[in-house]
Formats: C-alpha cells, sequence, structure tokens
C-alpha cells in the first residue's frame, strides 16, 4: 500500500509540473512519459492509487487541489472516475461532507464548491443533506451538467425547498425545465395560494417570456385561480412582472396568456380592504388604479399605459361596465 501511495503521489506531481508544458513539443523522458497517457488511462490509475485508509475529506480535497492547478487533472470524466472509486466510503462520512459543504454554499461561492459536490453525488452522498438540497441549488444557479449527474445518481426530481416550494419552479431556463420534463415532473403541480402554479412562480420570480411561453406549449394551466378570484392576469396588470422587464415584455406575456385563455380578460376578484368593504375587480380596474400612483417618468407607467391598452383590445371592461350590461 504505501509504494502504490508514494507512486501516486510523484503521479501527481509530475502532471502538476508539467501542466503547462506543450506536450506535442517536448522531448520524452522516464520523467514526463506519464503526462502523455489518455486521459482514460489517467483516470484508471488515480482511481486504482486511492487510499483507502486516508478519510474521504482528505481525497475529495486532495483532488480537488490538484485540479486548481493543473488543467489536465480539471475535467469531468476524472471527477466522476475519482467520485465513483470513493462509493466505498461510509454513508454518514459521505453524507456529512455533503451537508458541511451545501449548507455553506450560497451564489457567490457555487463554482468554486461544486466540484466537491460532484465528486459527492459519485461517491453515493445524499443531495438532499443539506438545508437546501443540491439539486435546489444547482437548479436555481442553472448547472445542468449538476442537475443532470444528480438524475444519472438516482436524484428524486419530485424535491422541494424548507418553504415547500417545487424545486423545479427554480429553474429559469428552456434547458434545465427540459431536464425535469425528461424526468416527468409534473408541470401542472400546485402549490399555494400565493403562487397556485408554475406559471404563478414565473411571475414571482421574474423569467423570461420564452420561458412562460415554453410551459403554456406545454398545458400548464394558466387559468389557475387564487381562492380570492385572482386570475394570472389580474397579477400582471398590478405590475407584479413589469419592475425588471421591458414593457415589450410585459406586453408579450399579457398577450400569450390572453391568447390562450381570452375569457380571462373580465374575470372578477374580490379585494378585501378590511372586514366591512370589500370590491371586484377586472385587470382593466387594476391597471386603470395602479397608474394612478405612478409618476409619468418612470418605466412602469408606459408598461400600465400598455395594459391599458391591450386589454382594451381584446375586449376588456371594468367591473362598472360588466355590472351596467
Amino acid at each position: 500500500m504505501t509504494k502504490r501511495i508514494i507512486i501516486f503521489g510523484k503521479f501527481l506531481t509530475i502532471l502538476a509540473l508539467t501542466s503547462h508544458i506543450d506536450i506535442y513539443s517536448m522531448e520524452i523522458t522516464n520523467e514526463n512519459m506519464l503526462f502523455l497517457l489518455p486521459n482514460e488511462i489517467i483516470c484508471l490509475v488515480l482511481a486504482h492509487s486511492i487510499d483507502s485508509t486516508q478519510s474521504l475529506k482528505n481525497t475529495i480535497n486532495s483532488c480537488l487541489q490538484l485540479s486548481t492547478v493543473c488543467k489536465r487533472f480539471n475535467m469531468t470524466q476524472l471527477f466522476i472516475t475519482i467520485g465513483t472509486a470513493c462509493s466505498h466510503y461510509n454513508i454518514t462520512e459521505k453524507n456529512t461532507l455533503m451537508k458541511k459543504l451545501l449548507d455553506t454554499t450560497n451564489e457567490n461561492n457555487y463554482n468554486n464548491r461544486r466540484n466537491g459536490a460532484f465528486l459527492l453525488t459519485y461517491a453515493g452522498a445524499d443531495n438532499a443533506a443539506g438545508c437546501f438540497s443540491l439539486l435546489y441549488k444547482a437548479t436555481r444557479y442553472n448547472d445542468t451538467q449538476m442537475v443532470t449527474a444528480l438524475f444519472n445518481n438516482n436524484a428524486k426530481p419530485n424535491q422541494h425547498d424548507p418553504l415547500m416550494y417545487p424545486t423545479f419552479f427554480y429553474s429559469n431556463t428552456i434547458e434545465m425545465t427540459q431536464l425535469f420534463i425528461d424526468k416527468e415532473i409534473n408541470l401542472n403541480k400546485e402549490f399555494d395560494d400565493y403562487c397556485p402554479n408554475i406559471i404563478w412562480a414565473c411571475i414571482t420570480f421574474n423569467r423570461s417570456p420564452e420561458l412562460i411561453e415554453f410551459y403554456l406549449n406545454h398545458d400548464v394551466n394558466v387559468k389557475k385561480l387564487r381562492t380570492n378570484g385572482g386570475s394570472i392576469l389580474h397579477s400582471l396588470a398590478r405590475g407584479d412582472y413589469c419592475y425588471k422587464h421591458s414593457t415589450e415584455d410585459n406586453i408579450k406575456v399579457a398577450t400569450l396568456f390572453l391568447k390562450k385563455a381570452p375569457d380571462m380578460i373580465n374575470l372578477l376578484y374580490t379585494e378585501h380592504k378590511s372586514k366591512e368593504y370589500e370590491r371586484e375587480l377586472t385587470p382593466l380596474d387594476i391597471s386603470q388604479e395602479i397608474i394612478k400612483r405612478y409618476d409619468k417618468t418612470i418605466p412602469e407607467y408606459t408598461t400600465l399605459i400598455a395594459f391599458i391598452e391591450l386589454f382594451k383590445e381584446y375586449g376588456g371592461k371594468t367591473a362598472q361596465e360588466l355590472f351596467k350590461v
């Protein structure tokens, strides 16, 4: 075993020291010939050379440290090979490391920590060991390679965050969403009254018009209402989407909703201001009332003007006009 560890250490040293060398022009010697091995052979040699008497943490740290100084070592197949070779470690040790990694990973350091999580995934650690699962973080940070690896290692797609939001609600690209669809996720999964389904989540989380259209093309229920009768069009009319998107994007999304469900244009929802006072409002009512609060120079004002024009174009009326009829 000792001899094997020494050979392994020398091999890694050679890889590190020669990482900057042009392998096509250098002279082949006994010192550098290992560096010329195909990637597949390097992976096998390293996997075979793992010292099982060392802790999993030390093994992973050694791998990650070398990957930062040797480009040849920073490759996906090698992480998969080393991770798989570490599968014999105790599951408690693997899950403890995964938990520590996940609980200290955020948007700012995700890219620096994801390789460790990738290794642990192939070692068989539970991706949900932390407060927020690895699947949640990879989905939120748009790491399709990690999500693919998780699904290849039997991660359950129907996970949720601590607030019980389904994990796929955090997908912000079509490519990522397709990975969940390929795992037969229920796109019409219902949630709470604040965010009844994925279409509502798209407005809440400011997803792109293209992703919203993608969901509509996959028959997500755009007519899902809140308990007060509020529709997704009421939410849009209030300006819930306009703060981070252009007027053009807002009108595109509103038009998608109206073409998918034109009967939403004059739906009434009940607004409760107090126990003694309530009223019913259409989408047009909301935009016409909200616009009074805005200065004409801000972008939201322009968007609300465009909403009012679009709603009227599709036959939108105020509640008062409807009741007169």
